[in-house]
């Protein structure tokens, strides 16, 4: 079986986020934006190829990559958990 393609990635991810859009409980909430990060995880790392592509001061570039990367996930996490009641979830 081939991986996806760039294009596939997008059109699933945009597929799982819409699907999210209409859970109706924090475990649909959840599974969804498990797929949005399977189908998304690759955009991340293709920044690096980026990178390294001008090696100019370039741990600090990957070290910067890296932070924001995991910044963004740590970010996230707070914001989309239902626990923080970021959206009224219907029946509850």
């Amino acid at each position: 079986m081939q991986p996806l393609s760039a294009p596939e990635r997008a059109i699933c991810s945009s597929a799982a986020l819409f699907l999210t859009g209409f859970a109706n409980s924090p475990w649909q909430v959840g599974l969804g934006l498990t797929l949005v990060g399977v189908f998304a995880a690759i955009y991340h790392p293709v920044g690096i190829a980026m990178l390294v592509a001008a090696p100019t001061k370039l741990g600090a570039a990957l070290g910067w990559n890296g932070l924001y990367g995991n910044l963004g996930l740590a970010a996230a996490s707070p914001r989309v958990s239902p626990s923080w009641r970021w959206c009224p979830i219907p029946g509850r």
